[in-house]
């Protein structure tokens, strides 16, 4: 089988992982029968050597070649010519970070292909965290910030715009929640820079509290 990935999203390299495990189980299968290949240096002697070579360990080979929208006439070619022979060996990744719906190699790989699309995943804005906390959706807000941990941001960071957005309403809540409101972001910067709470769990902790 060919996996045609196209897109830029971390949930691509999730997917390459996932084929990948799928196929080699061990550490040994891992060495001996995966191979990573760049399309823009790839030569024409290598991408056939890859492409016949047999698997050592388990039953397949996976073969993941990068950059695959670099990807010549010829080595396309290649691998048309190759991947009926070879379906049996093989596992195929095309990472590719577009690739055209017309393009004569999509075509030569008719039910030999599954193609899977991935949009680029926009950043989520500290903007929309405040105003999921001030109309008090939890869910989302907690999911924001999971987000934005995610994409590298220290929870210090975060909590940055949440005490000025904080500030900023009080004038439209009550003394008591707004008092409430500022002790919470105290604990959790107490806690985090104590090392009272993991960052990330103390910035949860304080989301659940402001939007009570």
């Amino acid at each position: 089988m060919t996996y045609l990935l196209v897109g830029q999203s971390p949930s691509k390299e999730n997917k390459i992982s996932e084929i990948k495990t799928n196929i080699l189980t061990s550490k040994e299968s891992l060495f001996f029968d995966y191979e990573v290949l760049y399309a823009h240096k790839l030569s024409v002697e290598v991408l056939k050597k890859s492409l016949i070579s047999l698997p050592s360990v388990s039953q397949k080979r996976v073969v993941l070649i990068r950059q695959a929208h670099d990807l010549n006439a010829q080595a396309k070619k290649i691998i048309a010519g190759c991947l009926k022979d070879c379906s049996i060996s093989l596992e195929l990744i095309l990472d590719a970070d577009y690739w055209s719906p017309k393009d004569s190699l999509l075509k030569s790989f008719g039910k030999l292909v599954k193609v899977f699309n991935f949009e680029k995943e926009q950043k989520v804005d500290v903007f929309e965290l405040t105003k999921a906390i001030s109309v008090g959706q939890k869910v989302k807000a907690l999911k924001l910030a999971d987000q934005l941990i995610k994409e590298g941001n220290h929870p210090l960071k975060i909590m940055a715009p949440i005490l000025w957005a904080w500030k900023k309403s009080r004038n439209r809540i009550s003394k008591e929640k707004f008092r409430q409101g500022l002790t919470a972001l105290q604990e959790a910067d107490f806690c985090i820079k104590r090392s009272r709470l993991k960052p990330e769990y103390a910035l949860e902790v304080l989301v659940v509290k402001l939007c009570s």
